[in-house]
């Protein structure tokens, strides 16, 4: 059993992937922090049923980012850690993920304090986000992380992409963004479509590269 520095107490983690052999590969870094690792076979339900069971077998959860194959999952790793977020359960993801997913995974990555890569799964890696995690809880935040209200500038608008450039200058004048509309409100993106160049969202513009930035938008009248 883990009491972190915020009074918080992990002694159940479940790992979440849907291959058997990488749920057994991980589970000796969580046996290393001394919890419990639970391993998390498939199918599971659906996303807001199975976080809900989660909250009363664990405190937190290691997950991988692709969970739909082989009909293991309905949702992926990042809906999955941004849900848990949300209930104020301590999660990490783990992927190795290509510059397109980065664009996707900003949808949830207000959320998500860190992603980290199949290497870096160690177990102090592990408890420092965990850490992170319950700190965001309370709204202490890092540098990185700390959201602040800033212009947004819309740049271009590929619509049989799917996806807008804007540029964030209090982040970058010259770096443009790729959003998916996805990841932004619609009655927001319709009128960005119509030509709303200009509006406010708070940004963590302390982050260090474009792929951790995430957006919460503020809603036009």
């Amino acid at each position: 059993m883990i009491a972190t520095t915020s009074g918080f107490t992990i002694d159940r983690v479940a790992i979440v992937d849907d291959d058997p052999s990488a749920r057994l590969g991980y589970k000796p870094a969580i046996d290393d922090m001394d919890v419990e690792a639970v391993l998390e076979a498939g199918p599971l339900m659906l996303l807001q049923p199975y976080v809900q069971s989660l909250s009363t077998r664990v405190n937190a959860v290691f997950c991988d980012f692709h969970l739909k194959k082989k009909d293991y999952a309905r949702f992926n790793g990042d809906e999955l850690a941004a849900a848990l977020y949300k209930q104020r359960i301590p999660a990490v993801l783990c992927t190795s993920y290509s510059d397109w997913e980065q664009s996707l995974l900003r949808t949830h990555r207000q959320f998500i304090p860190k992603i980290i890569e199949y290497a870096a799964a160690e177990p102090e890696t592990i408890m420092e986000i965990f850490e992170t995690c319950i700190s965001e809880f309370d709204g202490k935040y890092e540098d990185v992380r700390r959201p602040w209200r800033t212009l947004v500038r819309v740049e271009e608008i590929i619509e049989d992409q799917d996806y807008l450039y804007v540029v964030v200058p209090g982040w970058s004048a010259i770096q443009k963004i790729r959003l998916q509309y996805d990841s932004i409100p619609s009655d927001l993106l319709t009128k960005m479509q119509h030509g709303l160049e200009r509006l406010h969202a708070k940004v963590n513009i302390g982050a260090e590269s474009d792929e951790d930035l995430y957006f919460d938008w503020e809603l036009t009248s």
